[in-house]
């Protein structure tokens, strides 16, 4: 079985390939149409961002291997948890969530919270 480790080494500098070429695709539009300190829809920082998340922990929960990261979704800047399932030799990404910003710096979910029903965690 492919360490974990490994399969999400592959996936960032896969992941981090892709979003090089999207924004190489992207230069002549932006050059013809948007003046150069225009950052909308720059996709600015996105390679960076992909390629700076790192594992914070592993760990098993109702037969899926949980991934904790540094993460990066959107502007804000929380943990993703990745949820994987054995394929094969590797691994396969089943769901993707968001620390919930009620949790704060990792502290306890808030049990009201109406973005997470208390989980901690959001799709």
């Amino acid at each position: 079985m492919q360490p974990i480790e490994q399969f999400f080494a592959e996936y960032i500098r896969e992941r981090s390939a892709f979003y090089q070429t999207e924004l190489e695709l992207l230069r002549p539009i932006r050059q013809r149409f948007f003046s150069p300190d225009c950052i909308y829809d720059s996709r600015q920082g996105m390679v960076e961002h992909s390629n700076a998340e790192r594992i914070l922990s592993v760990s098993q929960a109702d037969g899926e291997t949980l991934l904790e990261t540094t993460g990066k979704h959107r502007s804000e800047k929380l943990p993703l948890r990745y949820h994987l399932r054995p394929s094969g030799d590797s691994w396969r990404i089943h769901q993707v969530e968001m620390q919930c910003p009620c949790r704060g710096d990792g502290g306890t979910p808030s049990r009201d919270c109406r973005f997470c029903d208390g989980k901690g965690w959001r799709s």
